[in-house]
């Protein structure tokens, strides 16, 4: 990787194995930072190549919000992704996870979002809950947090349309700033 390249990485990634291995080392966010609230995907896929407006899983809930609520999502929301560059197996690598931890949390702290999805297993890597089938909103620290399935699901057909409702139901409850109909449990 030449110097011009690791002069455009935030100095976090620098302390990253993966900036030597990636030929996209750290995808940038999408969408609004002062929007509505964060989504959060759990990792890029090798296919993605470093872009998350190349992710299957951000161009599927783009569609679902687009013919739902008449709008970009990019207007209202901030897209981002737990780990931020691909190819990302499974296996957790305590120091690539310290560095895209560390520029999440950078950005929560910056700029204060009231509510965040988290989708797939980043709820587990971040607030150690996982998705269910029931309607629960979690919150931690002055944040309300949906967890949802990983929108890869809309690939199978047997968790394709829990996916899409659960969804909505968030996206609605965001956009109208109202959790009625959510079990609120605090951690």
């Amino acid at each position: 990787m030449g110097k011009i390249v690791e002069k455009k990485l935030p100095a976090i990634c620098i302390q990253c194995p993966l900036r030597v291995t990636n030929d996209n080392p750290h995808c940038k966010n999408i969408g609004n930072p002062f929007g509505k609230a964060f989504i959060v995907f759990p990792q890029l896929q090798k296919s993605d190549k470093g872009v998350l407006s190349n992710n299957i899983g951000v161009k599927s809930i783009t569609e679902i919000y687009s013919n739902t609520f008449r709008r970009n999502i990019e207007d209202d929301y901030l897209i981002t992704s737990l780990i931020r560059c691909a190819p990302y197996e499974d296996g957790f690598n305590q120091a690539v996870t310290r560095c895209c931890f560390t520029l999440l949390y950078r950005g929560i702290k910056m700029y204060e979002p009231r509510f965040m999805i988290l989708l797939g297993n980043a709820g587990a890597r971040l607030i150690g809950q996982n998705p269910s089938k029931d309607d629960i909103v979690y919150y931690y620290n002055g944040i309300y947090y949906f967890l949802n399935y990983n929108p890869l699901s809309l690939l199978y057909d047997n968790t394709k349309l829990l996916f899409k409702v659960k969804l909505i139901k968030c996206l609605n409850a965001i956009d109208n700033n109202n959790l009625e109909g959510f079990k609120l449990i605090t951690l």
